[in-house]
């Protein structure tokens, strides 16, 4: 018996279902017509909801036969038809859509705001280029020192300034403007600006909706294309 939904191999269940003095070869053989659909089901859709997809990117100028998979804007799609050339996968009378995203779902998991987790995280989601430091990523991160020259008050001591009997470590004042301040940069290639989304505007909410999964709250950042 399998673990999980994830694991079923319905032909092997629907065998151990049966009575042991009931599991003649014709009787097995007319259950795995039967669960053969279901198997089929479970293999397109949760296979690859849990570990991601492996498949190629969509081509205009390629072929597919019925029931090849592709990704497309990061989705993945199957083709309904045989002999399926220059038809884009959100054509619906050609592709059905069964990933939203192709990345698998224990992948995604495991992503953290840490820097470098996050950098891997974005480029493999927008299938840039990650590179292990010393080497820059497609996409990387910038982070801004919190430059602050008047005195903190924080919840423990460790985050407050300094005061003695004479001396704080920040001028005390009575009133002080802030202004907006980003705590990191997120930069991008500037043909990721424009692939996603016709405008930057909508390319940028593209990528936010992505980074505001995994980034902390009240962490601030803005999307810099180089």
């Amino acid at each position: 018996m399998s673990n999980t939904i994830y694991d079923i191999n319905y032909s092997t269940l629907a065998t151990k279902m049966l009575p042991p003095d009931k599991r003649f070869s014709k009787t097995i053989a007319f259950l795995n017509a039967l669960v053969t659909p279901l198997q089929w089901k479970r293999d397109l859709i949760l296979g690859t909801y849990r570990s991601g997809s492996n498949s190629s990117i969509w081509l205009n100028s390629t072929t597919y036969a019925k029931y090849d998979q592709v990704i497309y804007n990061r989705a993945v799609y199957s083709s309904l038809q045989a002999g399926n050339l220059n038809n884009v996968p959100t054509n619906t009378a050609y592709w059905e859509q069964i990933q939203t995203v192709y990345i698998g779902i224990q992948e995604r998991l495991q992503y953290t705001p840490t820097k470098l987790t996050l950098e891997y995280a974005l480029n493999k989601w927008f299938q840039t280029t990650f590179r292990q430091p010393p080497l820059t990523s497609d996409i990387y991160f910038t982070v801004n020192p919190i430059l602050l020259n008047v005195f903190v008050v924080g919840g423990t001591e460790s985050i407050s300034s300094n005061i003695s009997q004479g001396n704080t470590t920040q001028f005390i004042v009575n009133g002080y403007s802030f202004s907006a301040f980003y705590n990191l940069v997120i930069n991008v290639p500037t043909a990721l600006i424009t692939s996603p989304a016709p405008t930057t505007a909508q390319a940028q909410a593209i990528i936010g909706s992505v980074v505001n999964q995994f980034i902390a709250a009240g962490i601030n950042y803005t999307i810099t294309p180089y």
